[in-house]
């Protein structure tokens, strides 16, 4: 899985601009923890979308987080049904996760049953829930554009 990561203080990011803007973009280290992301889409009807640009901050005992946009380069993420699992190098440690944060940028909308995070420190896995039966979207008519799950 490809994922960049964003880093806190100053911008963190390295842009390689081209003709027509940017070409390459890469986001800094924040840390050594990899995170294992593991979404399950819903399987209600259109639930599915490969055009959301999700990310993901997460909230823990030490701080908190947050990923690049969740995507496995070549591959159709977040089908109906299916689970998708992203592994976030880079990341810093946050201790037990308490909270995690989703945002939707993109032109889609996304419905998801739950949302699975470890890490190499702590094997056990935090599940959240979506137990609201909420939308992610960036269009407020569609649903939510950020999701906090605790």
């Amino acid at each position: 899985a490809v994922v960049s990561t964003q880093s806190s203080g100053s911008s963190g990011i390295n842009a390689e601009y081209g003709y027509g803007g940017v070409t390459s973009l890469q986001m800094c280290k924040q840390g050594n923890e990899h995170y294992y992301i593991t979404a399950r889409t819903s399987t209600e009807s259109r639930s599915q979308t490969d055009k959301i640009h999700l990310r993901m901050k997460l909230i823990g005992e030490r701080g908190s987080t947050i990923t690049g946009i969740l995507d496995n380069e070549g591959r159709n993420d977040f089908r109906r049904g299916e689970d998708d699992t992203f592994v976030v190098p880079g990341m810093k440690f946050v201790g037990k996760i308490r909270c995690i944060e989703l945002y939707a940028e993109g032109s889609d909308k996304w419905k998801f049953d739950y949302v699975e995070v470890h890490c190499d420190d702590y094997r056990a896995a935090y599940t959240f829930h979506n137990n609201r039966n909420m939308w992610i979207s960036n269009d407020s008519r569609e649903g939510e554009d950020v999701y906090k799950l605790c």
